[in-house]
């Protein structure tokens, strides 16, 4: 595999007789170049968030073509199918939620799904008990007390303004 985000597999993410180049997974391969082993933090199952430490560190003799918007491939490219461009977020959003529960003892997990389609660049879940996630397209909760907890799961798009001291 080359260029690959396998992350997010329950149990192991490879198989050890795999060749892995340019990829980010864990645990770390023991062979290999270029592979990292942090979150990719996905702003959706498909899209790299900002954040992601998956942006210009892949292998571009293994990117050809397009990434999954059909936009171009950034010169090192991003490791998986999508390249992340600034300021390149429009068209359509749809954001939906699937939960593995609805009704729950205390302190039993919850598998939460976030499906996201469109462009973000960044996704926030919300648990209506204080607690927050970021650019998690799965995650798992669990409440520590009885009550109705709303969960919001938020796409956005990050726009970076700069403060400039006024002219003299």
């Amino acid at each position: 595999m080359s260029n690959c985000i396998v992350y997010f597999n329950a149990g192991a993410n490879y198989d050890y007789s795999c060749s892995l180049n340019y990829c980010c997974t864990t645990p770390q391969p023991t062979g290999g170049v270029g592979n990292i082993s942090l979150d990719p933090q996905l702003a959706s199952a498909s899209h790299l968030s900002f954040l992601s430490p998956c942006i210009g560190k892949g292998n571009l003799a293994a990117a050809s073509g397009v990434d999954i918007d059909g936009e171009p491939w950034a010169n090192p490219p991003s490791i998986g199918c999508d390249e992340f461009h600034a300021g390149a977020l429009t068209g359509p959003l749809n954001v939906a939620v699937t939960a593995s529960l609805t009704n729950v003892i205390v302190g039993y997990p919850v598998a939460l799904t976030g499906l996201i389609e469109g462009r973000t660049d960044l996704s926030v879940w919300a648990f209506g008990d204080g607690a927050v996630e970021i650019n998690q397209p799965y995650v798992t909760h669990s409440w520590s007390s009885t009550g109705d907890y709303p969960v919001s799961l938020w796409p956005s798009m990050i726009v970076i303004l700069t403060a400039l001291a006024p002219p003299r």
